[in-house]
Protein backbone atom coordinates (compact mmCIF):
# COMPACT_ATOMS: atom_id res chain seq x y z
CA UNK A 1 0.00 0.00 0.00
CA UNK A 2 2.77 2.20 -0.88
CA UNK A 3 1.50 4.44 -3.45
CA UNK A 4 4.22 6.81 -4.37
CA UNK A 5 7.67 3.82 -4.32
CA UNK A 6 4.56 1.75 -6.20
CA UNK A 7 4.23 4.85 -8.91
CA UNK A 8 7.95 5.45 -8.51
CA UNK A 9 8.43 1.68 -9.74
CA UNK A 10 5.75 2.00 -12.68
CA UNK A 11 7.69 5.17 -14.22
CA UNK A 12 10.59 3.42 -13.86
CA UNK A 13 9.22 0.94 -16.19
CA UNK A 14 7.96 2.70 -18.23
CA UNK A 15 11.89 4.69 -18.50
CA UNK A 16 13.34 1.49 -19.58
CA UNK A 17 10.39 0.71 -22.12
CA UNK A 18 11.15 3.84 -23.44
CA UNK A 19 15.12 2.99 -24.32
CA UNK A 20 13.66 -0.40 -25.82
CA UNK A 21 15.73 -0.24 -29.46
CA UNK A 22 13.52 -0.36 -32.60
CA UNK A 23 9.77 -1.51 -32.47
CA UNK A 24 8.52 -1.90 -28.97
CA UNK A 25 4.83 -3.39 -29.66
CA UNK A 26 6.20 -6.61 -28.10
CA UNK A 27 7.22 -4.74 -24.98
CA UNK A 28 4.31 -2.22 -24.50
CA UNK A 29 2.11 -5.54 -24.76
CA UNK A 30 4.41 -7.35 -22.13
CA UNK A 31 3.98 -4.28 -19.75
CA UNK A 32 -0.26 -4.07 -20.74
CA UNK A 33 -0.39 -7.25 -19.85
CA UNK A 34 1.62 -6.99 -16.71
CA UNK A 35 -0.20 -4.26 -15.46
CA UNK A 36 -3.73 -5.20 -16.42
CA UNK A 37 -3.01 -8.95 -14.68
CA UNK A 38 -1.81 -7.75 -11.41
CA UNK A 39 -4.91 -5.04 -10.95
CA UNK A 40 -7.23 -7.81 -12.21
CA UNK A 41 -5.72 -10.56 -9.05
CA UNK A 42 -5.29 -8.10 -6.56
CA UNK A 43 -8.86 -6.93 -7.20
CA UNK A 44 -10.35 -10.45 -7.09
CA UNK A 45 -8.05 -11.37 -3.98
CA UNK A 46 -9.86 -8.74 -2.17
CA UNK A 47 -12.88 -9.46 -3.85
CA UNK A 48 -13.41 -6.10 -6.06
CA UNK A 49 -15.22 -6.89 -9.38
CA UNK A 50 -13.61 -4.52 -11.97
CA UNK A 51 -16.81 -2.47 -12.58
CA UNK A 52 -16.76 -1.86 -8.78
CA UNK A 53 -13.17 -0.19 -8.60
CA UNK A 54 -12.63 0.45 -12.17
CA UNK A 55 -15.66 2.67 -13.24
CA UNK A 56 -14.93 4.96 -16.82
CA UNK A 57 -11.25 3.40 -16.64
CA UNK A 58 -12.59 0.07 -17.32
CA UNK A 59 -11.48 1.13 -20.96
CA UNK A 60 -8.02 -0.24 -20.11
CA UNK A 61 -9.13 -3.15 -19.62
CA UNK A 62 -10.63 -3.36 -22.79
CA UNK A 63 -8.85 -1.68 -25.52
CA UNK A 64 -5.13 -3.20 -26.31
CA UNK A 65 -4.68 0.46 -28.42
CA UNK A 66 -3.80 2.22 -25.21
CA UNK A 67 -0.51 0.61 -25.34
CA UNK A 68 0.38 1.79 -28.58
CA UNK A 69 1.41 4.76 -27.57
CA UNK A 70 4.14 4.59 -24.62
CA UNK A 71 3.49 8.62 -23.38
CA UNK A 72 -0.43 7.56 -23.38
CA UNK A 73 0.13 4.19 -21.78
CA UNK A 74 2.05 5.43 -19.13
CA UNK A 75 -0.52 8.50 -18.20
CA UNK A 76 -3.21 5.88 -18.57
CA UNK A 77 -1.68 3.14 -16.64
CA UNK A 78 -0.49 5.46 -13.83
CA UNK A 79 -3.77 6.87 -13.10
CA UNK A 80 -5.39 3.60 -13.09
CA UNK A 81 -2.82 2.33 -10.16
CA UNK A 82 -2.91 5.46 -8.25
CA UNK A 83 -7.03 5.00 -8.48
CA UNK A 84 -6.65 1.06 -7.38
CA UNK A 85 -4.72 1.94 -4.50
CA UNK A 86 -6.44 4.68 -3.44
CA UNK A 87 -10.22 2.92 -3.93
CA UNK A 88 -8.35 -0.20 -1.56
CA UNK A 89 -7.19 1.98 0.87
CA UNK A 90 -10.70 3.83 1.52
CA UNK A 91 -12.21 0.32 1.17
CA UNK A 92 -9.80 -0.93 3.88
CA UNK A 93 -10.14 2.24 6.26
CA UNK A 94 -14.03 1.34 5.81
CA UNK A 95 -14.06 -2.18 6.44
CA UNK A 96 -11.68 -1.66 9.73
CA UNK A 97 -14.51 0.72 10.78
CA UNK A 98 -16.98 -1.95 10.20
CA UNK A 99 -15.16 -4.55 12.01
CA UNK A 100 -14.24 -1.84 14.96
CA UNK A 101 -17.77 -1.48 15.40
CA UNK A 102 -18.66 -5.56 15.53
CA UNK A 103 -16.31 -5.57 18.14
CA UNK A 104 -17.12 -3.07 20.55
CA UNK A 105 -20.84 -4.71 20.21
CA UNK A 106 -19.26 -8.16 20.79
CA UNK A 107 -17.58 -6.66 24.00
CA UNK A 108 -20.28 -4.74 25.15
CA UNK A 109 -22.83 -7.84 24.78
CA UNK A 110 -20.53 -10.35 26.07
CA UNK A 111 -19.07 -8.45 29.42
CA UNK A 112 -20.25 -11.70 31.44
CA UNK A 113 -18.63 -14.24 29.38
CA UNK A 114 -14.83 -15.40 28.85
CA UNK A 115 -13.69 -12.73 26.91
CA UNK A 116 -10.80 -12.42 25.59
CA UNK A 117 -8.42 -10.98 22.55
CA UNK A 118 -7.95 -14.10 21.64
CA UNK A 119 -11.33 -15.79 21.77
CA UNK A 120 -12.25 -12.24 19.70
CA UNK A 121 -9.82 -12.54 17.15
CA UNK A 122 -10.92 -16.32 16.41
CA UNK A 123 -14.58 -14.97 15.81
CA UNK A 124 -13.68 -12.39 13.48
CA UNK A 125 -10.98 -14.54 12.03
CA UNK A 126 -8.08 -12.18 12.53
CA UNK A 127 -4.88 -12.89 14.27
CA UNK A 128 -5.19 -11.48 17.69
CA UNK A 129 -1.98 -9.06 17.30
CA UNK A 130 -3.40 -7.60 14.26
CA UNK A 131 -7.03 -6.88 15.55
CA UNK A 132 -5.49 -5.43 18.47
CA UNK A 133 -3.37 -3.27 16.06
CA UNK A 134 -6.44 -2.61 13.62
CA UNK A 135 -8.41 -1.96 17.31
CA UNK A 136 -5.79 0.69 18.47
CA UNK A 137 -5.41 2.68 15.01
CA UNK A 138 -9.08 3.26 15.19
CA UNK A 139 -9.70 3.92 18.68
CA UNK A 140 -6.19 5.26 19.71
CA UNK A 141 -7.03 2.13 23.04
CA UNK A 142 -5.93 -1.51 23.08
CA UNK A 143 -8.47 -4.14 22.50
CA UNK A 144 -7.52 -5.52 26.33
CA UNK A 145 -7.53 -1.75 27.47
CA UNK A 146 -11.25 -1.47 25.95
CA UNK A 147 -12.42 -4.73 27.33
CA UNK A 148 -11.46 -3.87 31.18
CA UNK A 149 -12.68 -0.21 30.32
CA UNK A 150 -16.38 -1.77 29.35
CA UNK A 151 -16.28 -4.33 32.25
CA UNK A 152 -15.10 -0.94 34.89
CA UNK A 153 -18.19 0.88 33.59
CA UNK A 154 -20.74 -1.98 33.85
CA UNK A 155 -19.53 -2.59 37.39
CA UNK A 156 -19.54 0.96 38.64
CA UNK A 157 -23.16 1.28 37.59
CA UNK A 158 -24.13 -2.40 39.55
CA UNK A 159 -22.24 -1.04 42.31
CA UNK A 160 -24.38 2.29 42.50
CA UNK A 161 -27.22 0.10 42.36
CA UNK A 162 -26.66 -1.89 45.47
CA UNK A 163 -25.65 -4.99 44.24
CA UNK A 164 -23.11 -7.09 46.12
CA UNK A 165 -19.48 -7.43 45.08
CA UNK A 166 -19.59 -11.17 44.21
CA UNK A 167 -22.73 -10.53 42.08
CA UNK A 168 -21.18 -7.76 39.98
CA UNK A 169 -17.77 -9.25 39.75
CA UNK A 170 -19.87 -12.58 37.82
CA UNK A 171 -21.92 -10.41 36.34
CA UNK A 172 -18.68 -8.62 34.30
CA UNK A 173 -16.69 -11.70 33.38
CA UNK A 174 -14.50 -12.02 36.83
CA UNK A 175 -15.28 -15.08 38.39
CA UNK A 176 -12.85 -14.48 41.22
CA UNK A 177 -13.87 -11.98 43.40
CA UNK A 178 -10.51 -11.01 44.78
CA UNK A 179 -9.03 -10.56 41.00
CA UNK A 180 -11.83 -8.61 40.08
CA UNK A 181 -11.53 -6.01 43.53
CA UNK A 182 -7.51 -5.88 42.36
CA UNK A 183 -8.09 -4.61 38.51
CA UNK A 184 -11.11 -2.68 40.20
CA UNK A 185 -9.33 -0.77 42.58
CA UNK A 186 -5.98 -0.26 40.08
CA UNK A 187 -8.19 1.08 37.31
CA UNK A 188 -10.77 3.23 39.85
CA UNK A 189 -8.39 3.85 42.84
CA UNK A 190 -10.79 2.08 44.90
CA UNK A 191 -11.86 -1.18 45.89
CA UNK A 192 -15.08 -2.39 44.43
CA UNK A 193 -16.85 -1.79 48.37
CA UNK A 194 -15.45 1.93 48.78
CA UNK A 195 -16.74 2.86 45.72
CA UNK A 196 -20.12 1.37 46.88
CA UNK A 197 -19.92 2.89 50.08
CA UNK A 198 -18.88 6.33 48.77
CA UNK A 199 -21.71 6.22 46.65
CA UNK A 200 -24.55 5.36 49.29
CA UNK A 201 -23.38 8.26 51.40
Amino acid sequence: MQKERALERLDLIFHELSRCPGDNNLACLQVYHEITGSLVNDSLSRGFTLQEWAGERIDFFENIAVARSIDRFHDTARQLVAHYIDYVYSSTVTQTQSVVMAVKDAVREGLGEELSVAALAERFAYHPNYLSQMFKQETGRSLQEYIIHERMDLSKRLLSKGMPVGDVALRVGYGNVTHFSRIFKKNEGLSPKQYQQRGAR
